[in-house]
């Protein structure tokens, strides 16, 4: 950082995060049900950001031969998530659970 006197000063390890604005159309959330697991997905571009109760998963999109397929071999394993019309597959370590949307409940009318 530059000073009056033209001197600079130094300001340490600069961490940038991109911030998508809300409402934008580039990042969309779906809730599944995997399991019996709520999980929240976002969709960001060419990653989804997994969250599962344990963490938040960031998944960098990889090739597919049908559907958005995302995954990442990560210190506690492998984790993926394959999403096509709606629906999704959840690995974890090798064990897959198939997701359907979370449909909030109509409440009644009186």
């Amino acid at each position: 950082m530059a000073k009056a006197d033209g001197a600079t000063a130094d300001l340490g390890t600069l961490a940038l995060v991109r911030v998508v604005p809300p409402g934008s159309v580039s990042a969309a959330n779906v809730d599944f049900v995997c399991g019996g697991d709520v999980v929240r997905a976002r969709f960001l571009d060419d990653r989804v950001f997994v969250e599962l109760a344990d963490a938040v998963h960031e998944l960098p999109r990889v090739p597919s031969g049908s559907g958005a397929r995302y995954a990442l071999n990560a210190d506690g394993g492998r984790i993926a998530f394959w999403e096509k019309g709606g629906e999704a597959l959840l690995d974890r370590g090798g064990v897959a659970e198939s997701c359907a949307p979370l449909v909030p409940r109509k409440t009644a009318r009186r």
